[in-house]
């Protein structure tokens, strides 16, 4: 399976990609398997990029996906889908940046079902969960520090790495139960480290109906 569309810099950049999965297994248990390919013009990662911070051409990105769902007990399941990627920077950096590493990446979920807790056919839902986050990167940096008398502007040589000092975990719960023709679902969430901020926090909740019809 392929798709092209528009990138983070506009009509002027896109993005293509591929990808294969590959699933076994029955209602009791199921494992699946797959790659995928994104090529990015003008943005790494979804990041875009401006005259200060020139990222380069674009990048491309390389990613694995592990997922397991397992019945333990009827009525009872866990889940587990996994991704680790990484990002290569194509062309040459420009602005303020000077070098751009290889860029890892990861983010995954582990969670639990249990069905028919409070009333036939009702569902409550556990999980934990890492959003997408850099594990490791590097960006070399041309700094300005101070102007010489003559106009000339000094530069300082640096560092930055993309990690960032936080790892965000969201603890969701779930409870979904049927309401006529459709199901009533409503979600809670508290996010650690929010953002991959240390220290940050987040909350929410949410509330949805779903009919077929």
């Amino acid at each position: 399976m392929g798709f092209a569309g528009q990138g983070a810099g506009g009509l002027e950049n896109g993005v293509a990609g591929t990808g294969i999965n590959v699933a076994w297994g029955g209602e009791a248990s199921r494992v699946s398997l797959g790659v995928s390919y994104l090529g990015e013009q003008g943005s790494l990662l979804g990041l875009g990029q401006n005259t200060t911070f020139g990222l380069g051409g674009g990048s491309a990105t390389g990613t694995a996906h592990l997922g397991v769902d397992q019945m333990v007990a009827p009525g009872f399941e866990v889940f587990g889908p996994l991704e680790y990627g990484l990002a290569r920077p194509t062309g040459s950096t420009s602005g303020l940046v000077t070098s751009l590493s290889d860029v890892q990446f990861s983010g995954f979920e582990v969670g639990a079902r249990m069905n028919t807790v409070f009333g036939v056919n009702d569902q409550v839902g556990f999980s934990i969960a890492q959003p997408l986050r850099i594990e490791n990167g590097t960006m070399g940096l041309q700094l300005p520090v101070a102007r010489a008398a003559d106009g000339t502007i000094e530069h300082r040589q640096a560092s930055a790495d993309l990690a960032p000092g936080g790892r965000e975990l969201d603890l969701s719960v779930n409870y979904k139960v049927p309401l006529q023709a459709g199901h009533l679902q409503v979600g809670l969430q508290y996010r650690l480290d929010a953002g991959h901020i240390k220290g940050a926090s987040a909350a929410g909740t949410a509330i949805g109906f779903h009919q077929s019809f």
